[in-house]
């Protein structure tokens, strides 16, 4: 049996039609429609200050809870800087190296944490 053939009952409809995988194209764009006014919404350097606040927490929490959280939304982060130009990136860390004050860190990752916060309840919307 070839590769191709084996998976084709869960594609093909009677018709011979993809509806799963159109389906599937039809999701990823309402996503993408749903996420543009958002996506473009916070500069490199607030995720880029999000990372390094998010890896902060997750190795300096005293809580196991505390570390998850850290640990969760700099993954967010980390995804979202995935799509950027790594010579962005790259100058936005740079920049990013000066000290901050307790209260500010405090205050900028709650901000992060609301922010994936509410793009997890976006994805969690639009999956029911």
């Amino acid at each position: 049996m070839m590769g191709g053939e084996r998976f084709r009952g869960r594609y093909d409809d009677m018709n011979g039609t993809n509806t799963t995988r159109l389906g599937a194209w039809a999701l990823t764009a309402a996503m993408t429609l749903a996420f543009a006014g958002t996506a473009q919404a916070q500069t490199i350097n607030d995720e880029v200050r999000c990372v390094l606040l998010s890896n902060a927490m997750a190795s300096g929490a005293d809580n196991p809870r505390g570390r998850q959280i850290g640990a969760s939304v700099g993954a967010y982060f980390m995804g979202r800087l995935d799509a950027r130009p790594p010579a962005d990136v790259k100058a936005a860390i740079a920049g990013q190296k000066r000290k901050m004050k307790a209260a500010a860190a405090a205050t900028a990752m709650n901000a992060c944490v609301a922010r994936a916060g509410r793009s997890e309840a976006r994805l969690r919307d639009l999956a029911r």
